[in-house]
This record gives structure tokens, sequence and C-alpha cells, in this order.
């Protein structure tokens, strides 16, 4: 385990955006957060609330 990363988005804009699209947003976060890292996989650790969400950063393939 690298550490921890906390990703934000808006959820809402004049209604509620969709769960799906928002969690693949705040995914895509983790992700460029987790490489800049040197970490390869991301583990959620929170609900999403209020458009944030936390991840868990791993380095599961030994760097080269």
């Amino acid at each position: 385990k690298l550490g921890r990363v906390n990703t934000k988005v808006v959820s809402q804009v004049v209604f509620n955006r969709d769960t799906e699209k928002v969690a693949g947003e705040l995914a895509d976060l983790a992700r460029n957060e987790a490489a800049l890292m040197g970490g390869d996989t991301i583990i959620a650790v929170s609900e999403i609330n209020d458009g944030r969400r936390s991840f868990d950063v791993y380095q599961c393939v030994p760097a080269k």
C-alpha cells in the first residue's frame, strides 16, 4: 500500500448527476493520482458522498 487519495467531482448541477458517471469520473481521477504516486491499483474505501470518494493506492506489479 502506497497511500490514499481523495477525489471530488461535481455531483449536482441543477439536478443530481448519474451515479455511474460520477463514480467513473472519481475512479479516473484516482487512477491519475495513483500513477503520480507510482501505484498501479486503486481500491475504493468509501461510498460516494457529495461527489467525494476515497481510494487506497497500491503497487501490485514490481517497478521495472
